[in-house]
């Protein structure tokens, strides 16, 4: 029996070398490795058809704005958990005597866009072009939160179970899970991270009430930071930032 003819490309073939690209060898000898715009400018960013081209923050930038949220987060968290180990029991007693319309009203007075439908990110994404989204969507909110709606939180039942996850757990606990929400807004361009490279934003397992929630680590500074990037332990720093603002 003849064996099977072998199709898959072997770089160190004789023959491969006819594939070599010399202008593309050029190319990458004109890039700035040292400037993070040459780089995205290399791949396609901002070009027709390409990603769209990122903030690029400085470090100190990024601290800044990881410090003020990690503050505004757990001010907010250390009030909602106050609440609802005091009032979680009268707080589900009353919204479930309230009426649809009751509930409405409530939701509104607290979130006067919140989106009428379930999952409202899609609903988002058919309603605009890919050049609407990399000129700037005007459904940030339904990207970002696609959870908070009304068809869902109407239910009797998923505000109460909102408020007792979010006001009995830190909020290192939703961290992934927040990254995950905002999956489609990610992949259709209608959000873009900020760009920061060789650093690491500290969110997963930080389980106590800490201020170091937020934490920027530079991969030189830290034996393991790269690999907590490489292997999705923690996030990149424009991922990270869009997880604390949600």
């Amino acid at each position: 029996m003849e064996p099977r003819p072998d199709f898959q490309f072997d770089p160190f073939s004789s023959g491969a070398t006819a594939y070599d690209d010399d202008d593309a060898e050029a190319d990458l000898d004109g890039i700035d490795w040292n400037d993070p715009a040459s780089a995205l400018k290399a791949i396609g960013a901002g070009g027709p058809g390409g990603l769209p081209f990122p903030e690029i923050l400085s470090p100190e930038d990024v601290r800044r704005q990881a410090t003020a949220r990690s503050d505004e987060i757990f001010t907010s968290y250390e009030t909602l958990h106050k609440i609802i180990q005091r009032h979680e029991a009268t707080i589900q007693k009353r919204w479930l005597k309230k009426t649809r319309q009751q509930r409405l009203n409530v939701l509104l007075s607290a979130w006067p866009d919140m989106p009428a439908i379930h999952r409202p990110d899609f609903d988002a994404f058919r309603r605009e072009s890919e050049s609407d989204h990399v000129r700037g969507t005007k459904y940030r909110v339904h990207f970002m939160w696609p959870y908070v709606n009304q068809e869902d939180l109407l239910n009797t039942k998923a505000l109460p179970l909102l408020l007792n996850s979010r006001g009995r757990h830190p909020p290192s606990h939703f961290a992934a899970a927040d990254m995950d929400a905002m999956h489609l807004a990610l992949v259709s361009k209608a959000i873009v991270p900020i760009f920061l490279n060789c650093h690491v934003l500290i969110l997963n397992g930080m389980t106590e009430n800490t201020r170091d929630y937020g934490q920027l680590v530079a991969w030189e500074d830290h034996p393991d930071a790269f690999d907590w990037m490489h292997k999705q332990k923690q996030f990149l720093p424009g991922e990270g930032l869009l997880v604390m603002e949600a």
